[in-house]
């Protein structure tokens, strides 16, 4: 009896990006490419997603003002973070002006 070992190109290429790491890298880049969809208008008028590194993502925001408002909102922040790509891929946020 021959066994068939194919699969969809899709879930090998995942299987890949898994391995090399790539996968958490794609994750970290769409936070920053989608910053206005995971934390709304409002937030995403006054700050902007510079890097992430070593799972903390590094936000520049328009005055120390916001940079207070915003370590209030940190938790939140990290969960809708974790709602749109995935738990632990950042686990702190930096805010700097």
């Amino acid at each position: 009896m021959v066994r068939d070992r194919t699969q969809h190109i899709s879930s090998g290429l995942q299987k890949l990006l898994h391995q090399s790491g790539m996968d958490r890298k794609l994750k970290e880049q769409r936070i920053l490419d989608e910053w206005l969809l995971v934390v709304g208008e409002n937030i995403g008028k006054i700050s902007h997603p510079e890097r992430v590194r070593d799972k903390t993502l590094y936000i520049r925001v328009q005055s120390m003002t916001w940079r207070t408002e915003l370590l209030f909102q940190q938790k939140a922040i990290l969960q809708r973070i974790a709602d749109h790509v995935g738990k632990d891929i950042v686990t702190d946020i930096r805010f700097f002006f």
